[in-house]
């Protein structure tokens, strides 16, 4: 995927492990009125970018970054977007986690109803 900073809609990234990657370099080309909730999650040695999402948060307003350790505060889930994110479901949904988890929140994300065209999912692999 790539960022679309033309439609103005409020954003939810979610990243998982090393697959931050793609939205660690999005963050350094929001502009001051972005909207954007990145919710990051992996086990606790795998955690990457610490300072540098800091750092990009504290320089972008818009940007709010929440961390999800896996061994205390379990998988990324609709439930965890739910609590943490409650207008989750206006935003536009930008997914690259592990291909299965992908696949789940993707589906889950359907079954509330979101719009198929909010959710855009990025593929690599290790």
């Amino acid at each position: 995927f790539t960022l679309d900073l033309a439609a103005g809609r409020p954003m939810l990234w979610l990243a998982g492990g090393i697959w931050l990657t793609p939205f660690r370099a999005m963050a350094e080309a929001l502009p001051a009125s972005a909207d954007v909730v990145l919710m990051y999650a992996g086990r606790r040695n795998r955690l990457v970018f610490g300072a540098e999402l800091d750092a990009l948060a504290a320089a972008h307003p818009g940007l709010r970054v929440i961390r999800l350790v896996r061994e205390t505060e379990g998988r990324l889930s609709i439930g965890r977007l739910n609590h943490l994110v409650p207008d989750w479901k206006q935003r536009e949904l930008y997914v690259c986690v592990p291909a299965t988890m992908t696949a789940e929140l993707t589906a889950a994300a359907l079954k509330t109803g979101i719009a198929p065209e909010q959710i855009h999912s990025e593929a690599f692999a290790l």
